[in-house]
């Protein structure tokens, strides 16, 4: 049974009908219970959002994706719908917006439930630091938050930015751009990883 320890070991809580337990964001952590639903509880173990999602995700700035008959929507941490269930995939909120999915592309929403950067990628990763990686034509770039192109489309694979580098990778090779899509170190690695500093 999933459980919960403090930091110096002890146990808080177990939850005895849940199959899994996930970590704690904004004071509140997702939940499986044992017919495969998800739910929430808080700090103490107690069931604050009962169990009556296919899928959910963690709280972010307050709002929390869960899946109702196969789509998505966010509810807010009394379980109310708060932005209607009408997406194929749907990320978490950062920086006031958050990834989407109508089934053929994806955008950006704000907490309105309205499209902020309107669905027309591939792919669509969350904002960090005003910037967020998207792929396009099967090759990724960066966008700021009024949907531009920071850094164009240009990477077979590209991470977010760490110490303001960027892992990237061109064909068989992987190397560094920074935040204005400048080349810092060219792409002539076999592997590596975020340039962590």
């Amino acid at each position: 049974h999933p459980t919960c320890i403090n930091d110096r070991g002890s146990v808080v809580f177990t939850l005895s009908y849940a199959r899994k337990l996930f970590s704690f964001h904004e004071d509140l952590a997702v939940f499986q219970d044992s017919s495969k639903k998800y739910g929430y509880v808080n700090p103490h173990g107690q069931v604050v959002i009962a169990p009556i999602y296919e899928d959910a995700l963690s709280f972010s700035e307050d709002l929390a994706p869960v899946k109702i008959g196969g789509k998505w929507g966010y509810i807010d941490k009394t379980g109310k719908i708060v932005i209607s269930v009408q997406f194929t995939s749907a990320k978490m909120f950062s920086e006031g917006l958050a990834a989407v999915s109508d089934g053929y592309s994806w955008g950006y929403i704000s907490s309105n439930g309205l499209f902020e950067i309107a669905p027309q990628f591939e792919d669509a990763e969350s904002f960090l630091d005003k910037t967020a990686v998207v792929t396009l034509s099967g090759k990724k770039g960066v966008i700021n938050k009024d949907g531009k192109f920071e850094i164009n489309p240009i990477y077979d694979a590209l991470s977010d930015f760490y110490n303001g580098y960027a892992l990237m990778q061109l064909r068989e090779n992987y190397g560094y751009v920074d935040t204005k899509g400048a080349m810092a170190i060219n792409a002539q690695f076999a592997q590596a990883t975020d340039f962590l500093g």
